[in-house]
């Protein structure tokens, strides 16, 4: 390879002598930048790469070619956000120019791209685009390597039955075709695999096999991905001496290349090796460094999902230097090592919503290229109306294909519209003066954010070991728990209990009771083992020293699902939930507290009371619809159509937003029925207010054009009582239905989209949504769950008072009168007015299972 840097060198000032100078330059060029990043050089190939493109000046394939290749070289050095650019330019110019063999290639890269972000189901999902336009062209050599590509991403998915089918597929089709280099990359894949089947002779094979194929392949990253497989076997086989010389050898050769993704991965798996072992040194030597690298790397990204992902796939080491720190405490309790755990906890922590939260303050956007503002509002446009095509499609055998390509379009989309965002975020002046948000000390947790009467529960779940710090502004006290899985087992079980009052489709009234009395029977004995697991070891201070005091929960994982109110204490023989004795507040993360209170104490108060929206008109055969057109149109004969996209068009109703069919249909929903309870909610509320600071949005006049206006940020209080549609998996699809047809019966945008929350001012004390899981999303690691409360929250508002299940009507209707009545008319907080209420729920017989009350919770500011 050094010969033909020679020869290159000495062939580029000839070029200059010829018509086609720059075109022979950049492509000389580029062949030598190949060189570099073949030889493991990535800073050297970067630069030569980029003066490759300064001469590409007009469009076409040699400059896309070239803007992959830079994006390739970025995400191996670790600027991930650089690299989804650059690839994302690069896919747009192949599928411009018709390219579908290069459009392909550029597939395959951004593969690799979302794999070292931490999305391997993206990764899959860009092969299984590669794939058709590789197999069209007939090229057998491209197939087998995509394919084999496939089964490495699948194999970090945990998914090994399909990892172990690519690269069966892969090593026949390169063995047909002799391809040794595609042959050695099917066999890399098999080496992660078959230690996962048990297989382990037939791994260390494979290995072999691809060791003495790559023999004087100066490859240097191949080199390392294949000691990492090693590594994997001889720790799976009990052999941690050759494990770590392996990963050692591996991490020489990634810090060698400039791969900090490779040395960030290799960190941790040692420190992990070294803790397992014993030796807690060197263990913390490299759990360090990876934590440190985690945090430079991180904030290169500027798009906040991006780094949520990111964030989500580095939460072992995070969750590994917890447990490193705890051992160390084991063996010197005097140093406060607990202390140190739980600041990194808080480090593990809802980053992106703490990133969020500080951003919020100097509003980006002002500032910001006008041109990029466009761009984000036709993006959007394009997604609403790529997502609401798909879901008119995808339960559709015969449009399946149809559906696929919008479904790839709108991860295009989506991906686009994080780069414009992240672009926003580069071009504003006042992001650029925004210091990064550092999560607090034990110290400033126990001075700052704690009273007297208040105990801070923290819970973080491990692999092998969960722990719980218990934090008052004197003490703080750790105790260690079950592993995650057998903690989120149980919570999973009890959450399926406590919403066993739910109806079922099709279900009769005597199949329905049978159901409950038997999820009654469980219900103490599972309520008792869940408080035991959690709280047990706090159980003697929760009975006398802690009787009475407000828990703040920061919860993780499942237990986010679980409303802790609920929970009996430990020590309690009979079930009396926890909320008889405590106040209880949720909490993403300490940190995230102290970032609103600091929002809060610099803005002012709004001046008027509550604004409360509810039963909107959804539907065209709503009475309100037809009382409000004889009004109009006295003495004439009406006619109501209503029509659906489903099969039965007499039987749905009108849902013609896009957003909303789509979210509808989502939820395997025809439509929204009338919720009448929730005009009697908000007159029962209304009554605590003067009419003069009070804005009540009923019927027509609960819609999204009102609720999104700048006329709620003169209301301290605000309350939605409608649907709410969640979407798990794309949380920003999510949102709150409002009126979706107007006075004069036509239909109307009625979908508070979470993007349209997030973009909100309310500087609000309290956010109440009244609504069907609300307080749920999407759960990512690290940040927790991403829904509509978390929206809220970002828009200003200091509590959020949301629903884990789908909630009774009626019972909502009582539970919120009794609130509003303490909050309003007693002047208790929003958290005790909250529990004062539910208690009162508890207290008749007809409303005291917690299906129907603890299904609220808070979050946010408890005083």
């Amino acid at each position: 390879m050094t010969k033909a840097l020679e020869f290159y060198e000495k062939a580029l000032p000839l070029f200059l002598q010829t018509p086609e100078k720059a075109a022979s330059q950049a492509i000389t060029l580029n062949n030598m930048a190949n060189v570099y990043l073949n030889l493991g050089e990535l800073r050297k190939a970067l630069d030569i790469f980029l003066k490759s493109l300064d001469l590409k000046k007009e469009e076409g394939r040699s400059r896309a070619i070239t803007l992959d290749n830079i994006g390739a070289v970025y995400n191996l050095l670790g600027e991930y956000q650089l690299a989804l650019d650059y690839h994302t330019r690069a896919l747009a110019s192949f599928r411009a120019l018709g390219h579908r063999r290069d459009e392909a290639a550029a597939l395959n890269n951004l593969a690799w791209f979302w794999e070292n972000v931490g999305d391997p189901e993206k990764s899959v999902e860009c092969l299984l685009q590669a794939l058709p336009l590789v197999k069209e062209a007939g090229n057998k050599d491209e197939e087998a390597r995509y394919l084999s590509n496939a089964g490495h991403f699948c194999f970090l998915m945990g998914n090994y039955q399909q990892a172990f089918e690519y690269a069966n597929q892969a090593l026949n089709l390169s063995r047909a075709t002799n391809n040794h280099r595609a042959e050695t990359g099917s066999l890399t894949v098999l080496c992660e695999v078959y230690p996962y089947k048990g297989e382990f002779k037939k791994a260390l094979d494979a290995c072999n096999r691809v060791l003495q194929a790559s023999q004087g392949d100066k490859d240097r990253l191949h080199k390392a991905t294949m000691l990492t497989a090693l590594s994997r076997i001889f720790e799976q086989t009990g052999d941690m001496r050759k494990a770590i010389e392996s990963r050692e050898a591996a991490l020489a050769v990634y810090r060698e290349i400039g791969d900090p993704t490779g040395e960030l991965t290799t960190l941790q798996a040692l420190g992990q090796l070294a803790l397992d072992g014993g030796d807690l040194v060197s263990a913390r030597e490299r759990i360090e460094r990876a934590i440190e690298m985690t945090e430079a790397l991180r904030v290169k990204v500027e798009s906040h999902q991006l780094r949520s992902t990111y964030m989500a796939s580095r939460q072992q080491v995070y969750e590994s230097y917890i447990d490193l720190l705890m051992q160390m405490r084991k063996q010197e309790p005097e140093k406060g090592y607990e202390r140190t755990a739980l600041q990194v906890s808080e480090r593990a922590r809802a980053r992106s919503l703490l990133d969020l939260l500080a951003e919020s303050r100097v509003e980006i956007r002002r500032g910001a290229d006008p041109a990029l503002l466009e761009k984000e509002r036709s993006l959007l446009e394009r997604l609403n109306a790529k997502d609401a095509a798909w879901k008119q499609l995808r339960n559709n055998e015969r449009m399946k294909r149809q559906a696929d390509e919008i479904a790839r379009e709108i991860n295009e989309v989506n991906t686009q519209l994080q780069l414009v965002e992240a672009r926003i975020r580069a071009s504003s002046p006042r992001y650029a003066e925004l210091t990064q948000p550092k999560s607090l000390t034990h110290a400033e947790i126990q001075n700052r954010m704690l009273d007297e009467n208040t105990v801070l529960l923290e819970f973080a779940l491990g692999k092998n070991r969960s722990w719980l710090w218990a934090v008052t502004p004197l003490a703080i006290s750790t105790h260690q728990l079950p592993s995650r899985q057998e903690i989120e087992t149980a919570a999973r079980r009890f959450y399926k209990l406590l919403i066993a009052r739910q109806p079922k489709k099709g279900e009769t009234e005597t199949e329905y009771q049978a159901r409950v009395a038997v999820a009654d029977e469980k219900f103490s004995q599972e309520a008792g083992a869940m408080s035991q697991m959690l709280l047990g070891p706090i159980a003697a201070k929760l009975d006398r020293e802690w009787k009475g005091r407000r828990l703040l929960i920061v919860a993780g994982g499942a237990l986010e699902y679980l409303p802790f109110a609920a929970l009996p204490p430990p020590s309690e023989k009979t079930y009396q939930p926890l909320i008889a004795s405590h106040e209880v507040v949720n909490l993403p993360s300490a940190s995230v507290l102290a970032e609103i209170r600091r929002e809060s104490a610099v803005r002012q108060p709004a001046a008027k009371t509550l604004a409360v929206f509810a039963d909107p008109v959804f539907e065209l055969n709503d009475p309100r619809v037809i009382a409000t057109a004889k009004r109009k149109a006295p003495g004439k004969n009406l006619v109501v159509s209503v029509r659906s996209a489903d099969a039965s068009p007499a039987s749905a109703p009108l849902t013609t937003n896009p957003d909303l069919a789509r979210a509808v249909r989502s939820f395997n929903r025809a439509g929204f029925s009338r919720l009448p309870f929730s005009r009697e909610e908000a007159d029962k509320i209304a009554e605590f207010v003067p009419k003069g600071s009070l804005l009540k949005a009923t019927d027509f006049r609960a819609n999204r054009t009102m609720a999104a206006s700048d006329e709620l940020s003169h209301y301290r209080i605000i309350h939605f009582a409608t649907h709410g549609l969640l979407n798990s998996e794309r949380p920003e699809l999510s949102g709150l239905v409002l009126s979706l047809v107007d006075e004069n019966g036509k239909a109307q945008d009625g979908f508070l989209r979470m993007r349209e929350i997030f973009n909100l001012r309310l500087p609000a004390d309290l956010v109440v949504l009244s609504a069907c899981q609300t307080a749920l999303g999407k759960e990512t690691r690290g940040e927790g769950l991403v829904g509509l409360a978390r929206g809220f929250i970002y828009a200003g508002a200091d509590r959020v008072v949301a629903s884990l299940w789908q909630v009774d009507d009626l019972a909502t209707a009582q539970l919120m009168k009794s609130f509003y009545r303490g909050l309003l008319q007693d002047r208790k907080r929003p958290a005790a007015a909250l529990r004062a209420a539910q208690l009162e729920m508890l207290r008749q017989k007809r409303w005291s299972s917690p299906y129907f009350w603890a299904g609220f919770i808070m979050q946010g500011e408890y005083k």
